[in-house]
């Protein structure tokens, strides 16, 4: 049995006592097989808003459906609302799950946009801050599998409301229709380098170069972008799986809203906090993989002693520490820049661990180090202004956050080696960072590399033009 019905109407029951006190959410938590587990993996397929969240190396995932809060707000930048709201809700939380399986069970899931002026109507299906709590969330931890039932007071009739989970559980639940091939045939129009790009590419990083140059920023980040267009829009669950088995050590998401699904698989944790810890990564330069160990290595160290990297890696350990310092009691970090390779690519890490300071939020993170330098550039408030001026399109939750958080513990990453998919147009974004000494071939070839995780799982395939 997927979803115990008599447990949940005796839980909720309960709670309706008034000694139990007052609650505004109640999350009814029970085990499931790992068989369970997989067969309600199918709603993804169905017209449900979800939220998709697995990180395989270290056998953790998530779905989430429904929404019984939800909180959005208009700027991505004011977390002090978002505070107040999540602390309010978060104290009135009633549920059966003990302390340890508490501390990793998601409450609130969340996708944020990155600051951007640009809009357009290929975003519209998200807001640009928008957090909720899910009416039903199925959690791999390790080797155990849980199901959870959110619920918002009052509830009149539980019984009704646990038929309706049930259903909503069920493998016969009307799915969406859409098309399960999404490589080969069911393309449409694949323009690996549109006309015009280039020459666009170009100039946008030699306007970034004569802003660094004038002394006003030492580093701006640019994006670009790549579109396919689909007969019939493709099924997101062979794309998802194939990108945990390519990327096993990234954040591998999906965010559905409405008729669009943002997904990607991320290598960058924004930050992570566990048991007061905050856990950070600098993730900046990088360079292709070797055919071969010894070409590998090769590269390797040639991004360990290449100048350009290393400062724009330096940029961003730097940003991090400085912010960070105010709401830590103790920073320790990677004196040295590390490597961490993926499988078409290899990046400069530098990992950061901080003891936070009492009272310090999730919130108060996101106001001090978001958008970092990876995605945005420094100083912060002047690349940005460049990154508006400069590129002709809306990033939306590319270079944004997404992930999770409770009352203790939460994860974040970046939201980059992604695209949003709306209907029958995929379209894919990457980005570079510009330094004094960039070169515009080389950053366009940077951002093919970083465009692969995405455009690999279409290649090897005809493609007819429209």
């Amino acid at each position: 049995m997927l979803f115990d019905k008599e447990k949940f109407c005796e839980f909720i029951s309960n709670v309706k006592n008034p000694k139990s006190g007052s609650y505004s959410i109640i999350s009814y938590t029970q085990t499931i097989n790992y068989q369970d587990f997989l067969r309600a993996q199918e709603i993804l397929n169905s017209k449900q808003k979800f939220f998709y969240w697995s990180f395989p190396k270290e056998k953790y995932s998530f779905i989430a459906c429904g929404q019984v809060f939800r909180n959005s707000y208009g700027d991505s930048q004011k977390f002090n609302l978002v505070d107040q709201d999540f602390m309010k809700i978060s104290t009135s939380v009633l549920t059966n799950r003990n302390a340890n399986i508490d501390s990793k069970h998601p409450l609130f899931v969340a996708g944020i946009k990155f600051p951007s002026n640009k809009k357009e109507s290929i975003w519209n299906d998200f807001e640009t801050s928008n957090w909720f709590i899910p009416k039903i969330l199925l959690l791999k931890s390790g080797d155990e599998h849980y199901l959870s039932v959110n619920l918002k007071l009052p509830c009149e009739n539980e019984r009704k409301y646990s038929e309706e989970i049930e259903q909503f559980l069920s493998p016969h639940y009307p799915v969406s229709g859409i098309n399960s091939d999404y490589t080969g045939n069911n393309i449409k129009r694949h323009d690996i380098i549109p006309p015009g790009k280039i020459e666009e590419w170009n100039s946008q990083i030699n306007a970034a170069l004569k802003i660094i140059s004038d002394g006003k920023v030492k580093k701006i980040v640019l994006a670009r972008t790549i579109e396919i267009d689909f007969r019939d829009q493709p099924d997101i669950v062979p794309i998802l799986k194939q990108l945990e088995s390519n990327y096993n050590n990234c954040y591998t998401f999906a965010f559905k809203e409405e008729k669009s699904v943002f997904f990607g698989a991320s290598p960058e944790r924004l930050f992570k906090i566990q048991n007061g810890f905050v856990e950070i990564d600098a993730l900046a330069g990088s360079i292709n993989r070797g055919h071969g160990e010894d070409d590998d290595k090769s590269l390797e160290n040639t991004l360990l002693n290449d100048m350009k990297n290393l400062e724009e890696h330096k940029n961003v350990l730097d940003f991090v520490i400085n912010r960070l310092l105010p709401l830590s009691e103790k920073i320790l970090f990677d004196s040295k820049p590390l490597i961490k390779k993926f499988s078409n690519i290899q990046h400069l890490h530098s990992r950061i661990r901080a003891k936070l300071r009492k009272g310090v939020t999730v919130f108060s993170l996101f106001e001090n180090i978001y958008p970092t330098p990876a995605v945005c550039g420094y100083p912060q408030n002047i690349a940005l202004e460049a990154i508006n001026n400069l590129e002709k399109f809306e990033r939306g939750l590319y270079g944004g956050a997404i992930g999770w958080l409770n009352k203790t513990n939460c994860e974040f990453a970046v939201g980059i080696r992604s695209a949003i998919l709306s209907m029958n147009k995929l379209r894919c974004y990457a980005g570079c960072g510009i330094v004094n000494g960039s070169d515009p071939a080389s950053e366009f070839n940077e951002t093919a590399l970083k465009l692969k995780p995405i455009l690999s799982l279409f290649e090897n395939e005809t493609f007819s033009k429209s």
